[in-house]
């Protein structure tokens, strides 16, 4: 769907994205939050899928039931837990052998980095 941004300077038609948590519009060309968009116009971008995702900068996340959000993660004898509230996640086996093994090569990128 496109909309024409409200910004000065931009004032460009484009495809417009919806921020689901904080409810708001922006424009693709120049980032800034578009004004006055009518609740039926938001919930027309949600429907159609055309939302703002959020992009991952940290390996290794899975969905923590107590923060309820994906956060990254540590192992512990075997088990899994939140960086953040340090609650136990249960993930898959595979996942937990990939997740051991980053940590693995971070520990060694640590000591390279302190060699230095």
């Amino acid at each position: 769907m496109l909309i024409n941004c409200t910004q000065k300077g931009c004032l460009q038609q484009t495809e417009a994205k919806l921020d689901r948590t904080t409810n708001e519009v922006t424009c693709e060309a120049c980032g800034n939050v578009i004004e006055n968009i009518t609740k039926y116009t938001k919930k027309a971008l949600s429907d159609i899928g055309q939302v703002s995702r959020s992009r991952s900068s940290q390996p290794f996340q899975a969905l923590c039931q107590q923060c309820n959000k994906n956060q990254p993660l540590y192992t512990e004898e075997e088990r899994a837990f939140c960086k953040v509230c340090n609650t136990q996640v249960h993930i898959s086996a595979a996942f937990m052998r990939g997740l051991k093994e980053y940590e693995k090569g971070q520990k060694k990128d640590n000591k390279k980095g302190k060699k230095k």
